[in-house]
């Protein structure tokens, strides 16, 4: 009886629910099973009268028929029924809790949450209905609030289950279907809030039928995945079979066609969300594996990545010592200019390496500022190829440009980015074509399915790259050829920085190779047209001759540690006509400035006693503005937050070692020209 009512045997009141009454005002609404001795009966006939009042609910009188029999059999009975009910509640309840820790503490996949909900509000469906085992802990629970729990939890749970299946599935699910099945479910749980018992317990009918539908959807589903091969497809299918048989039963015996089978509802909910949560086991475990190869590759790869970096630094390390060590036993003057050059090229080889590997690691952890500008792209790109144009000098090897007429002169980008990925490119196919021809070719994009404005192809007559290899291209750690038999040298982060930067540039990298042929690289990039904003280059020769006269004048300190660096500034301010001072700390910089005045001072960031940052800091609060020298920090600190932490001291610009006679003088024609 879902509404009030009193059970009168031979005209004696032994059982009662709310109040039975003829009017609403007076009719209460309860409900709590019970089970009742009526032993004090001696009769051998038993004349039974049940009045029911129902004002509220759409369903009204008895559901089931009133047992009669021995009490310890009926009690039995009913402890067996309210022991299946609790250990099944308790069992989703704990699979609930489970995979709700997982997913705040451990893996946050999204079908992990709606499966816990899923749990949580189908186990007080348990819980809360049939022999409602809730209202024997809490008797005193009002009807309206237990009435409303009891159907809301029957309309919502399916419109999770919906969501949870689109999450966990979502290519064999059509959104569409889904979207609607879970707003039909999210309107009957929304009309449980809003409306009256007898309003929202009427479209019980309705929902199951919508129900049945819902579940034959999923099956369909859950086929799809399984044809598809996807994780855990298989105990999807199982799962949904097995619940469509219980809802069928319950279905029957809702409408009292068949009785009701304790055994059948708990091994069929139990094994419905047992093989739900082996989907989502199966998920995380097998997610853990791929994580686990992945770690173990990205960890081999970095092992031969570091075999191959020990190596690329090496060899011109151990040039740049054996010349060393040769010039000092030479008395050829030829022979120590040779030395001398070759020393040279094999640092700046060296460089190229670190650069590599430090432009890597700061796009990775700070990301890729980009400073738009106007630039003559067709200048630019014939000034690259005839940069490189000599690399190719020693093999029978042509490099051929071709830029079409309708490229603009002039367009927006960021010029320092579009000369890196044009050299790493362009180095890559002189780096790997023995002979034959690289060909460079500038175009306007026509391709609709590629973004940006400009079109750059890079081919070369190479020997191509394998399709075993063809994965590995860019992929940090990793070259095309990573054998130890190689024949190329380089650091294998090339193409990943210049897709980097491509990508930073709104454009997009492919490339086309197969073995024993030609290698293209592609490339785009936004570039809207624009016109030149430059300094004409005349004005600037001309301010150039005057800044050289005053640049001479300058009177400048130098705050470094190092021996041999000092030694290496020094010489180069020399040459450039400028007299120079030097200390071997940022104390000693305040003590110098406490006697005279500097217009320039190249400051070290790491030194002993006061480091440049702190000496940079006190300059720029004790020394009267008029009288405050530029402060160009000069470090082997390489990293963006170096660079912010000089700057932010009050420093006004930074160079990184190891530095050349060019980066000196620009950096002092850029601040006294």
């Amino acid at each position: 009886m879902y509404t009030a009512y009193t059970l009168y045997i031979n005209g004696i009141e032994v059982a009662k629910n709310g109040q039975v009454a003829k009017s609403r005002d007076e009719y209460t609404p309860f409900w709590l099973p019970k089970t009742i001795s009526i032993d004090q009966f001696n009769s051998d006939t038993l004349e039974l009268v049940l009045q029911i009042a129902n004002f509220r609910h759409s369903k009204g009188g008895s559901r089931l028929p009133i047992s009669i029999g021995n009490i310890e059999y009926l009690e039995k009975k009913r402890t067996i029924k309210l022991g299946f009910s609790l250990l099944l509640t308790g069992c989703l309840f704990m699979i609930g809790l489970f995979f709700l820790g997982l997913y705040l503490f451990g893996r946050h996949e999204i079908p992990m949450l709606y499966f816990a909900f899923v749990c949580f509000f189908f186990s007080y469906r348990i819980l809360g209905t049939e022999l409602y085992p809730l209202h024997y802990l809490l008797p005193n629970l009002p009807w309206l609030l237990t009435v409303k729990a009891e159907y809301f939890s029957l309309y919502f749970t399916p419109a999770l289950f919906c969501i949870f299946v689109q999450q966990l599935y979502p290519k064999e699910t059509s959104k569409p279907i889904i979207y609607s099945l879970s707003g039909i479910f999210g309107a009957f749980s929304a009309s449980v809030i809003l409306l009256s018992p007898y309003y929202f317990t009427k479209t019980v009918d309705l929902f199951f039928m919508i129900v049945s539908l819902f579940i034959t959807y999923i099956t369909w589903v859950y086929i799809k995945a399984v044809k598809n091969k996807r994780e855990g497809a298989k105990f999807a299918l199982a799962s949904v079979v097995l619940v469509f048989i219980v809802f069928l039963h319950n279905l029957l015996e809702y409408n009292t066609i068949l009785k009701e089978n304790l055994p059948l509802n708990f091994i069929g909910f139990f094994s419905f969300f047992f093989l739900q949560s082996l989907i989502l086991s199966y998920r995380f475990t097998n997610s853990l594996t791929k994580s686990r190869i992945k770690a173990e590759e990205a960890a081999k790869a970095k092992s031969q990545f570091l075999s191959t970096m020990s190596h690329e630094i090496r060899t011109p390390l151990n040039a740049v010592i054996g010349l060393s060590e040769l010039l000092l036993h030479s008395d050829s003057e030829k022979e120590n200019k040779e030395f001398a050059l070759n020393i040279k090229q094999s640092g700046e080889h060296l460089l190229e390496i670190l650069n590599n590997i430090l432009d890597y690691s700061k796009f990775e952890s700070m990301g890729i500022e980009t400073e738009m500008e106007p630039v003559n792209i067709r200048k630019l790109v014939k000034e690259i190829t005839q940069l490189l144009s000599p690399l190719s000098s020693n093999k029978d090897l042509k490099i051929e440009l071709k830029i079409e007429e309708d490229v603009p002169e002039w367009i927006l980008s960021d010029s320092t980015h579009l000369k890196q990925i044009l050299i790493n490119l362009i180095g890559n196919a002189i780096k790997f074509t023995a002979k034959g021809s690289i060909s460079v070719f500038l175009q306007t994009n026509d391709e609709v399915n590629r973004k940006g404005d400009l079109k750059f192809t890079i081919s070369d007559t190479g020997p191509g790259i394998s399709n075993k290899n063809i994965h590995r291209l860019f992929k940090s750690f990793s070259q095309a050829d990573p054998s130890s038999t190689r024949k190329h040298g380089g650091t294998g982060l090339g193409l990943v920085i210049s897709k980097k930067l491509v990508e930073a540039l709104d454009g997009e990298i492919w490339f086309e190779s197969e073995l024993g042929s030609e290698t293209t690289f592609y490339f785009t990039l936004k570039a809207p047209k624009t016109s030149n904003l430059a300094t004409d280059e005349q004005e600037y020769d001309l301010n150039l001759e005057l800044s050289e006269a005053r640049i001479s004048d300058l009177h400048v300190l130098v705050a470094e540690d190092n021996l041999m660096n000092q030694k290496v500034i020094l010489k180069i301010l020399k040459n450039i006509n400028i007299s120079v001072s030097v200390v071997n700390n940022g104390q000693e910089v305040l003590d110098k400035l406490n006697k005279e005045t500097y217009d320039l001072i190249l400051m070290d960031m790491e030194m002993p006693v006061m480091d440049g940052i702190e000496s940079t800091k006190r300059i720029r609060n004790d020394i009267p503005e008029n009288e405050q020298p530029v402060i160009i920090a000069i470090t082997a600190n390489a990293f963006l937050e170096d660079r912010e932490r000089c700057l932010n001291a009050g420093m006004n610009d930074f160079l990184t070692k190891p530095v050349s006679m060019d980066d000196i003088k620009d950096m002092i024609y850029k601040w006294f020209s």
